[in-house]
């Protein structure tokens, strides 16, 4: 059970890295470093969470349509459901994952080494959720992801150090 997916690990890894971690060097390595200029590091990691989870918008369509294609169903019951997968996942995860993102920088000064993380946590959850497909794993995730956030802005935390002004 666990050989078959192995086969495709290192494909599905360069795959992530190439797709979702390309994200990082927009979101952490130009957006972040901007958006800490203005605000603290929380703020920006709120917000640029809000953002990036708005960008994973059309990750949920084939939710949409899956939708749509039920019996009885109806174009307005369709987009709910999308709609509150999405906000979960954005509320249960991306901004979970935003706070860890931005302490990573704050710490590396890095957007590689966000790459890195993103492609290597896709890869991670795909291939566990492909040897246990059980749909409470994203949920699990979700708790993971918050424990994880909640502990490195109680205990780690860093704000960016603010450069002094040219004269």
């Amino acid at each position: 059970m666990l050989a078959a997916p192995l086969t495709f690990i290192l494909p599905y890894a360069v795959f992530e890295l190439l797709t979702g971690g390309l994200e990082e060097p927009g979101w952490r390595g130009y957006a972040l470093p901007r958006l800490q200029e203005r605000y603290t590091a929380k703020k920006a990691s709120l917000i640029l969470g809000l953002i990036w989870g708005l960008w994973h918008w059309p990750a949920f369509i084939p939710v949409y349509f899956s939708a749509l294609n039920e019996p009885g169903s109806s174009t307005t019951g369709a987009f709910t459901l999308a709609a509150v997968q999405c906000l979960g996942y954005i509320f249960g995860n991306l901004l979970a994952v935003s706070f860890i993102h931005t302490w990573l920088y704050n710490r590396t000064q890095s957007a590689f080494m966000n790459l890195l993380l993103h492609g290597g946590s896709n890869t991670l959850s795909g291939y566990v959720t492909s040897v246990f497909p059980n749909p409470a794993l994203g949920t699990v995730y979700g708790i993971v992801r918050w424990v994880v956030a909640i502990v490195l802005i109680r205990f780690f935390w860093k704000e960016p150090e603010k450069k002094a002004n040219a004269i």
